[in-house]
């Protein structure tokens, strides 16, 4: 997979009036694009866990997430330079910021927020945070981050501290996300996103919206659909519309935008249940990723041989083998859509049929005991939410319990009584079990936990 980079006179306004290279005579730099591999032996760390590259606030050092098949970690690559550098210290870093200066990265890992001194090598850590989606050093030296499913904007000093609300969400709202700070201010642009009430297909709002570092909300030219923003100058935004990656001016007094948005790059991928795309922009340089990684599901004997293909390359993941070892449950991405869809193959070559359909996102399938139904994690009808399905044709999803925070079922009881639940984020993975086919009351200190992640019961 690669990620494609592309230069062009964002301030100079050009893209704003169209496509094509400019006339060479107006003294604009034509477009040029060229790709960002990973490092030699790496691959780009996982896209749904958007993991995605940071250009610095001047334009020549990308920060980005890759890892080898023992961990992941932090790389900068200049763009002057040949190779990228790996950033000791940074292991699971993802989600990176630059400070406004560019000699700082801020990123996620470990359940905290961690800064990183570039020139020296000095890692600090920030405060504790759980999932997120996206952060914001501002020029006061505040970082304003997302403070994941069913809470609002946090900022936190970056020095150190603990975190405050910012923002809070109105009825409906799932959750605020990448806060975009307008250069010299204290106010802030952020994503709203809420899912249509009893919406069979998961689909969501994404509005832009404004508020300052005291709390305080801002009328903005609200764009549904759009979201994601990023400032390339003090008047000039760069975000994502639907499935495209646009600009256009926008007026940081009055907050309203101004002319024609100008489509800089279609499609992106992005993914569905939540509308965010791996895309950085910076004055004069955009990146963006413009495909996702292939990979192929196929059977090896123990002595490491390859037998046969069950799947057709494409972007795959979270696998279930049937306990019988004659199906395979996997995720598949479609590009085009944004959906994730469960497929079911038999592990000798037929198929693949798919299980779940339309445009929403569904991952994590897990086999019963007895291999005739499968849980699965699913946004379909509101947040993201656990179903049971039994896999006869015709069968309907149950829903079981709605998750406020990334958790995903990693395996039943013998019995098939409960389904053991596992999250995969920070601040620490924690594994509880879940009666079927009630839900547990809210809050988790009141499920069983296991010891130990991936344990079972």
């Amino acid at each position: 997979m690669a990620v494609a980079i592309a230069g062009a006179a964002f301030a100079a306004g050009y893209v704003l009036r169209g496509g094509g290279n400019p006339p060479a005579d107006r003294g604009i730099p034509p477009l040029t694009r060229f790709a960002l591999e990973p490092p030699p032996g790496h691959a780009f760390s996982d896209y749904l866990s958007y993991c995605g590259p940071a250009l610095s606030p001047d334009g020549r050092s990308i920060v980005f997430s890759a890892g080898d098949a023992a961990e992941s970690g932090l790389w900068l690559q200049r763009l002057d330079a040949t190779r990228a550098t790996e950033l000791a210290g940074t292991a699971d870093g993802r989600y990176p910021f630059w400070s406004p200066d560019g000699t700082q990265i801020g990123y996620f890992a470990d359940g905290k927020i961690r800064r990183l001194v570039v020139a020296t090598g000095e890692n600090h850590v920030v405060c504790d945070a759980g999932f997120t989606l996206g952060a914001s050093w501002t020029d006061d030296e505040t970082i304003l981050f997302s403070g994941g499913p069913g809470q609002g904007i946090q900022s936190v000093p970056a020095v150190g501290g603990t975190p405050t609300a910012v923002t809070r969400l109105a009825e409906g709202e799932f959750m605020h996300v990448w806060p975009a700070t307008l250069t010299g201010e204290r106010r802030f642009l952020y994503e709203s996103i809420r899912f249509v009430p009893d919406d069979p297909l998961g689909r969501r709002s994404n509005t832009l919206r404004a508020a300052t570092l005291d709390g305080e909300a801002l009328p903005v030219s609200e764009l549904t659909g759009s979201g994601q923003a990023q400032f390339v100058a003090a008047d000039l935004l760069v975000f994502m519309h639907e499935r495209a990656l646009v600009a256009r001016r926008f007026d940081p007094e009055s907050l309203r935008f101004g002319g024609e948005r100008a489509v800089l790059a279609e499609p992106v991928v992005r993914l569905a249940s939540r509308g965010d795309a791996p895309f950085s922009a910076a004055p004069g340089v955009m990146l963006y990723e413009s495909g996702i990684e292939q990979n192929a599901l196929t059977w090896y004997d123990r002595p490491g041989r390859r037998l046969e293909a069950v799947a057709q390359p494409g972007a795959l993941w979270a696998l279930a083998l049937s306990h019988d070892d004659s199906t395979v449950l996997y995720a598949r991405l479609d590009s085009d859509s944004g959906a994730i869809r469960i497929y079911r193959a038999d592990t000798m070559g037929g198929g693949p049929e798919p299980i779940t359909q339309g445009p929403a996102w569904n991952r994590a399938p897990v086999f019963a005991p007895d291999d005739r139904s499968m849980a699965f994690v699913s946004v379909r009808y509101g947040p993201p939410a656990l179903f049971v399905r039994d896999l006869t044709p015709g069968s309907e999803p149950r829903p079981l319990a709605d998750f406020f925070g990334l958790k995903y079922p990693n395996d039943w009881t013998p019995d098939g009584s409960r389904i053991l639940l596992m999250r995969r984020v920070p601040p620490a993975p924690w594994a509880s079990g879940l009666s079927i086919p009630g839900a547990p009351p809210s809050g988790d200190s009141s499920w069983p936990t296991w010891a130990r992640p991936h344990a079972r019961a």
